[in-house]
């Protein structure tokens, strides 16, 4: 079964609030539609806050798809949270490297930290949201 991300929701919270309809984002709109899901297709739902949903695809439309939630579940917390401080290195791609590799380990957040030699400045954290989501969805 497809997995797809939901952001900006607790799902747990919106399926007890009743709003079982919901409208993906267009980057997760295009994957299915690549896909060629149709309705009623079943899809399962994250919202990287560790809840999992069963949804039925409703209505792809050509521009916004909806998908109705049918079943939560929670994914069992852990006793420990495992944060990693890191310097980004001067190699963008070694940085992404790592944090795919780091979320595919299940690492819960990941602290860029500036060191005196540090000669990166500046991340694009949308881009590295961008690897870790698919990292994060790959790896369920």
């Amino acid at each position: 079964m497809h997995l797809f991300y939901l952001p900006g929701k607790n799902l747990g919270e919106v399926y007890r609030t009743g709003e079982v309809l919901q409208e993906l984002p267009a980057d997760e709109a295009g994957h299915l539609r690549v896909m060629r899901l149709k309705a009623g297709e079943r899809l399962r739902l994250t919202d990287g806050l560790g809840n999992f949903a069963e949804a039925i695809l409703e209505d792809p439309g050509p521009k916004k798809f909806t998908v109705r939630i049918t079943a939560i579940t929670p994914e069992d917390p852990c006793s420990f949270r495992l944060i990693m401080a890191v310097a980004p290195t001067k190699n963008i791609a070694r940085f992404e490297w790592f944090i795919e590799k780091a979320t595919e380990f299940g690492v819960d957040e990941i602290v860029p930290v500036w060191c005196e030699h540090s000669e990166r400045t500046k991340l694009r954290t949308d881009r590295l949201q961008k690897v870790a989501v698919a990292a994060m969805k790959q790896s369920l």
